[in-house]
């Protein structure tokens, strides 16, 4: 009766899907633990700003870190399974009648008449006991090797997310930059254009200029509107995408400390490609967590002839049991006993055949990294010198497209220029300081790829198995330093 009531629930089962309600509490309650501890922006955002928020704040940092805790937790559990186990028993037994039987003798057969007992109604028994099994202390010692290596797995991983996310904020942080300096300019170009359309098309319907004229000028403050148009929009979603990694509410207006007057320094890497090559082999956080992985494969190895071995079980125990019929209470009780598993033989060529096959697929992909890893810094390197290129065109174009401007203006106060040609002239002078900003986003992205390929992140990450908490002017090591302002001068 008791185990068709217990059995009765599980047969009743159901899915229950999230209500409205739970749904909008859950919704409340996550939107509030996402923010929560996160300190306000105070004041201009520097690039260094930005990347400590990201390493303290942000919720995938966070997640790589407590999966990272995790594994270390796990690796404290299994230092209690290489110990004996040490286990206590207490019960108690009551019976509504005693006991009693009679015996047969075994040659004669014949059956005694009295029944006897020899165990009180009521039962207290209690004992502690120690044992260890040799066998699986083995395969327990064997799992913590191999666990041990997921933490380092888990800490290489991290690795590689911080890098990530220091080359999106690289990116996002000089796209906002980009966009609170231009915003305002862009706007203004865009109603600039607006109203000189406007006039273009009254005064070809009043008749007051040449249609063909005007037809070439709409065409191209309509073209010139679309570049600005298209301007805008990308610079919508610039203040979105660096808020969400510095981990404050979408919506948040973040100041950027622009540099005066625009300067910007350029980065400089001048390690040679055979010394990036072997800091590479030796810091890539890929070819870690796979030699890692490649250790975790040879410990399944060793597992796998193991368990073909018997077990010897050791057992000690306290004993006490209360029964009045006992001339002894309490004893000691020690003991050895030796089990094995025939098909664990029967079946150990196949299962240490997988074994060795998966160390095998382990360091052959440890190779394949390895390789990809080379050509990695190679393309590193190429594209680092590529966005330098392209960032000194870009700055030099800036450049000249700002004295045009300038130089156009005063022809336009003197009347020897166009309004339309001055609409012109401005927004091609702000899609070259966009592209300016652009490709110097490009180049620190390049620069922090680099140092994600060879490693080299001393700057911003902390040392193995400390929290992470960088310095408060980190920023790119040695072969290419940012200033506090973010690298402009």
């Amino acid at each position: 009766l008791l185990t068709a009531g217990l059995l009765l629930p599980a047969c009743t089962l159901t899915n229950q899907a999230f209500t409205h309600e739970e749904l909008k509490l859950q919704a409340v309650s996550d939107r509030a633990a996402m923010f929560q501890d996160v300190p306000q922006l105070e004041g201009p955002l520097t690039i260094s700003d930005a990347i400590e928020r990201v390493l303290l704040y942000n919720l995938d940092a966070r997640h790589k870190m407590l999966k990272e805790a995790l594994a270390l937790g796990q690796l404290d559990l299994d230092k209690w399974d290489l110990l004996p186990q040490l286990v206590v028993k207490a019960g108690y037994q009551k019976r509504s009648k005693p006991d009693a039987s009679t015996s047969r003798d075994a040659v004669t057969g014949t059956k005694t008449t009295a029944y006897t007992y020899s165990k009180d109604l009521k039962s207290w028994t209690a004992d502690l006991s120690v044992t260890w099994n040799v066998l699986d202390f083995g395969v327990s010692y064997f799992n913590a090797r191999q666990n041990a290596d997921r933490v380092l797995v888990a800490r290489e991983r991290r690795r590689k997310a911080v890098h990530n996310l220091v080359r999106e904020t690289q990116v996002a942080f000089w796209r906002a930059a980009a966009a609170q300096a231009l915003k305002g300019r862009v706007r203004r170009g865009i109603a600039d254009a607006e109203r000189a359309l406007r006039n273009i098309r009254r005064s070809a319907e009043t008749g007051n200029r040449n249609p063909i004229e005007a037809l070439r000028l709409r065409k191209t403050l309509l073209e010139t509107l679309r570049q600005l148009e298209f301007l805008d929009q990308e610079l919508a979603t610039a203040q979105t995408q660096l808020a969400a990694l510095v981990q404050v509410p979408p919506g948040t207006k973040i100041r950027i400390a622009l540099p005066k007057g625009k300067r910007i320094a350029l980065p400089r890497f001048d390690m040679p490609l055979t010394e990036m090559e072997e800091l590479a082999f030796l810091n890539n956080p890929d070819i870690l967590e796979q030699g890692y992985e490649s250790r975790i494969a040879a410990q399944a190895t060793h597992k796998a002839v193991l368990r073909t071995l018997p077990g010897i079980e050791l057992s000690v125990s306290l004993n006490r049991d209360r029964n009045s019929f006992l001339y002894q209470n309490r004893w000691w009780e020690h003991g050895a006993l030796l089990t094995g598993v025939i098909s664990n033989v029967l079946n150990a060529p196949a299962r240490i055949g997988y074994a060795k096959a998966s160390k095998k697929v382990a360091e052959a992909k440890r190779l394949a990294i390895r390789m990809a890893v080379l050509a990695q810094v190679h393309v590193a390197k190429l594209q680092f010198e590529n966005a330098r290129k392209q960032f000194l065109r870009a700055n030099e174009l800036w450049s000249v497209e700002r004295d045009l401007e300038r130089r156009n203006l005063g022809r336009y106060k003197s009347g020897g220029f166009s309004r339309t040609d001055l609409i012109v002239s401005r927004t091609s002078a702000i899609i070259a300081d966009l592209r300016r900003y652009q490709t110097y986003a490009d180049l620190q992205a390049a620069l922090a790829r680099i140092k994600a390929t060879i490693g080299q992140d001393e700057a911003y990450l902390p040392k193995p198995g400390t929290e992470i908490k960088p310095e408060k002017n980190a920023g790119l090591s040695r072969a290419g330093s940012t200033s506090k302002d973010g690298g402009m001068a």
